[in-house]
Protein backbone atom coordinates (compact mmCIF):
# COMPACT_ATOMS: atom_id res chain seq x y z
CA UNK A 1 0.00 0.00 0.00
CA UNK A 2 3.04 2.54 1.29
CA UNK A 3 4.56 1.43 -2.21
CA UNK A 4 1.46 2.37 -4.29
CA UNK A 5 1.18 6.01 -2.88
CA UNK A 6 5.20 6.52 -3.29
CA UNK A 7 4.71 5.68 -6.71
CA UNK A 8 1.41 8.08 -7.33
CA UNK A 9 3.50 11.07 -5.38
CA UNK A 10 6.80 10.45 -7.43
CA UNK A 11 4.96 10.43 -11.24
CA UNK A 12 8.02 11.04 -13.81
CA UNK A 13 7.81 12.69 -17.16
CA UNK A 14 10.01 11.73 -19.94
CA UNK A 15 11.26 14.51 -22.25
CA UNK A 16 13.62 15.85 -24.67
CA UNK A 17 15.65 19.06 -23.37
CA UNK A 18 17.23 21.76 -25.17
CA UNK A 19 19.45 25.03 -23.80
CA UNK A 20 19.71 27.49 -27.21
CA UNK A 21 21.65 30.98 -26.03
CA UNK A 22 19.94 33.00 -28.69
CA UNK A 23 20.01 31.08 -31.98
CA UNK A 24 23.09 28.86 -31.01
CA UNK A 25 22.77 25.30 -29.45
CA UNK A 26 24.27 25.33 -26.25
CA UNK A 27 23.23 21.23 -25.13
CA UNK A 28 22.20 18.88 -28.17
CA UNK A 29 19.11 16.81 -27.34
CA UNK A 30 19.15 15.47 -24.14
CA UNK A 31 16.51 13.04 -23.10
CA UNK A 32 15.96 13.71 -19.36
CA UNK A 33 13.56 12.24 -16.79
CA UNK A 34 11.93 14.39 -14.32
CA UNK A 35 9.29 14.79 -11.75
CA UNK A 36 6.03 15.95 -12.80
CA UNK A 37 5.59 18.72 -9.69
CA UNK A 38 8.89 20.24 -10.51
CA UNK A 39 9.16 23.57 -11.98
CA UNK A 40 11.06 24.51 -15.08
CA UNK A 41 13.52 26.24 -13.29
CA UNK A 42 14.31 23.00 -11.43
CA UNK A 43 15.32 21.35 -14.34
CA UNK A 44 16.99 24.46 -15.86
CA UNK A 45 18.83 24.98 -13.03
CA UNK A 46 20.33 21.67 -12.91
CA UNK A 47 21.34 21.53 -16.23
CA UNK A 48 23.48 24.64 -15.84
CA UNK A 49 24.07 25.30 -12.25
CA UNK A 50 24.01 29.00 -11.41
CA UNK A 51 25.68 29.80 -15.09
CA UNK A 52 22.90 32.06 -16.24
CA UNK A 53 21.19 33.26 -12.93
CA UNK A 54 21.12 37.03 -13.93
CA UNK A 55 19.87 35.39 -17.58
CA UNK A 56 16.24 36.04 -18.83
CA UNK A 57 14.75 32.42 -19.94
CA UNK A 58 12.37 31.78 -22.36
CA UNK A 59 10.27 28.09 -22.03
CA UNK A 60 9.04 26.50 -25.15
CA UNK A 61 7.23 23.36 -25.59
CA UNK A 62 6.34 21.10 -29.01
CA UNK A 63 4.87 17.57 -29.22
CA UNK A 64 6.63 16.90 -32.81
CA UNK A 65 10.28 17.24 -34.33
CA UNK A 66 8.43 19.52 -37.27
CA UNK A 67 5.66 21.35 -35.21
CA UNK A 68 5.86 25.07 -34.00
CA UNK A 69 7.44 25.80 -31.06
CA UNK A 70 5.05 27.12 -28.10
CA UNK A 71 6.00 29.70 -25.24
CA UNK A 72 4.86 28.62 -21.98
CA UNK A 73 3.64 31.62 -20.79
CA UNK A 74 4.70 31.50 -16.92
CA UNK A 75 7.96 30.37 -18.24
CA UNK A 76 10.52 28.87 -15.33
CA UNK A 77 7.85 29.29 -12.38
CA UNK A 78 5.59 26.92 -14.64
CA UNK A 79 5.46 22.75 -13.62
CA UNK A 80 6.55 20.55 -15.56
CA UNK A 81 3.49 18.73 -15.53
CA UNK A 82 2.03 21.20 -17.94
CA UNK A 83 4.38 18.89 -20.72
CA UNK A 84 2.48 15.38 -19.63
CA UNK A 85 -1.27 17.10 -19.42
CA UNK A 86 -0.74 18.73 -22.80
CA UNK A 87 1.21 15.43 -24.21
CA UNK A 88 4.78 17.85 -25.12
CA UNK A 89 7.30 15.72 -25.29
CA UNK A 90 9.98 18.17 -26.61
CA UNK A 91 11.38 21.09 -24.16
CA UNK A 92 13.43 24.00 -25.31
CA UNK A 93 15.36 26.54 -23.06
CA UNK A 94 16.37 30.12 -24.99
CA UNK A 95 19.00 31.94 -23.10
CA UNK A 96 18.02 35.50 -23.97
CA UNK A 97 20.52 38.47 -23.48
CA UNK A 98 20.33 40.56 -20.12
CA UNK A 99 18.76 43.16 -22.07
CA UNK A 100 15.78 41.67 -23.21
CA UNK A 101 12.96 41.17 -21.74
CA UNK A 102 11.36 37.95 -21.83
CA UNK A 103 7.99 38.78 -23.01
CA UNK A 104 4.44 37.25 -23.10
CA UNK A 105 2.35 37.37 -26.43
CA UNK A 106 -0.30 39.40 -24.35
CA UNK A 107 2.05 41.94 -23.29
CA UNK A 108 0.79 45.26 -22.08
CA UNK A 109 2.54 48.26 -22.18
CA UNK A 110 1.86 50.90 -19.60
CA UNK A 111 3.21 54.02 -19.21
CA UNK A 112 6.09 55.14 -16.79
CA UNK A 113 5.02 56.82 -13.79
CA UNK A 114 6.74 60.26 -15.04
CA UNK A 115 4.57 60.28 -17.74
CA UNK A 116 1.89 59.75 -15.92
CA UNK A 117 2.43 62.80 -13.55
CA UNK A 118 3.41 65.69 -16.56
CA UNK A 119 0.24 64.10 -18.11
CA UNK A 120 -1.77 64.94 -15.04
CA UNK A 121 -4.75 66.96 -15.42
CA UNK A 122 -8.15 65.79 -14.56
CA UNK A 123 -10.89 65.20 -17.95
CA UNK A 124 -14.28 64.42 -18.27
CA UNK A 125 -16.27 62.63 -20.96
CA UNK A 126 -17.53 64.90 -23.73
CA UNK A 127 -21.72 66.03 -23.19
CA UNK A 128 -23.86 63.94 -26.04
CA UNK A 129 -25.97 65.78 -28.23
CA UNK A 130 -28.72 63.42 -28.71
CA UNK A 131 -32.21 64.20 -26.64
CA UNK A 132 -32.91 60.94 -24.98
CA UNK A 133 -33.36 60.30 -21.45
CA UNK A 134 -30.19 58.32 -21.32
CA UNK A 135 -27.99 61.02 -22.56
CA UNK A 136 -29.80 64.09 -20.68
CA UNK A 137 -29.16 62.10 -17.55
CA UNK A 138 -25.40 61.16 -18.43
CA UNK A 139 -24.86 64.49 -19.10
CA UNK A 140 -26.23 65.92 -16.29
CA UNK A 141 -24.22 63.25 -14.19
CA UNK A 142 -20.72 64.92 -16.11
CA UNK A 143 -22.26 68.50 -15.30
CA UNK A 144 -22.57 67.86 -11.70
CA UNK A 145 -18.81 66.07 -11.76
CA UNK A 146 -17.49 69.23 -13.53
CA UNK A 147 -19.19 70.99 -10.54
CA UNK A 148 -17.71 69.30 -8.07
CA UNK A 149 -14.12 69.32 -9.78
CA UNK A 150 -13.52 65.71 -10.32
CA UNK A 151 -13.00 63.47 -13.15
CA UNK A 152 -10.19 60.90 -14.26
CA UNK A 153 -6.63 61.03 -14.28
CA UNK A 154 -5.47 61.53 -18.05
CA UNK A 155 -7.53 59.83 -21.33
CA UNK A 156 -8.77 56.88 -18.95
CA UNK A 157 -12.36 58.26 -19.06
CA UNK A 158 -12.44 57.22 -23.08
CA UNK A 159 -11.43 53.73 -22.39
CA UNK A 160 -13.87 52.45 -19.92
CA UNK A 161 -18.17 52.40 -19.67
CA UNK A 162 -20.31 54.13 -21.36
Amino acid sequence: MQTRQTIMQNSHVFIVVQINEGTKILTGSLAKEVEENDLFSTLFDSLTPGNYLHYNVRVEVRNKDTGPWITVHEGLESKLLLMKMLEFTKLKYVILPSDIAVSSPSHIRFPNAFTRLMEFKLQLPVQKRENTHNILLYNHIIQLLQNKNVGWIGDDHLTYGT
